[in-house]
């Protein structure tokens, strides 16, 4: 398995390296104006999803109450 894996490294490593990139195309006034008229209701929506995170004061927040008492409740199913 892990020999496997190291040729999907190399694999992957080896196309990565070999892959040309294409120069940058300057846009136009047009063209911007597009794309920012077409991502503007994905951004309205990442504010609305994020609303919550900012209430809480981030994703990675956790009650210590509501975390102690899940962990209570899984030792006495468990039986400890």
């Amino acid at each position: 398995m892990r020999f496997l894996a190291k040729v999907f490294v190399a694999a992957t490593t080896a196309v990565l390296f070999t892959t040309t990139t294409l120069p940058a195309r300057d846009l136009t006034d047009e063209q911007v104006e597009n794309l920012v008229r077409r991502s503007y209701q994905y951004v309205a929506m990442y504010n609305v999803n994020n609303k919550f995170a900012i209430k809480q004061g981030g994703w990675n927040t956790v009650d210590p109450d509501r975390a102690a008492d899940f962990m209570a409740r899984a030792r006495k199913a468990r039986g400890e």
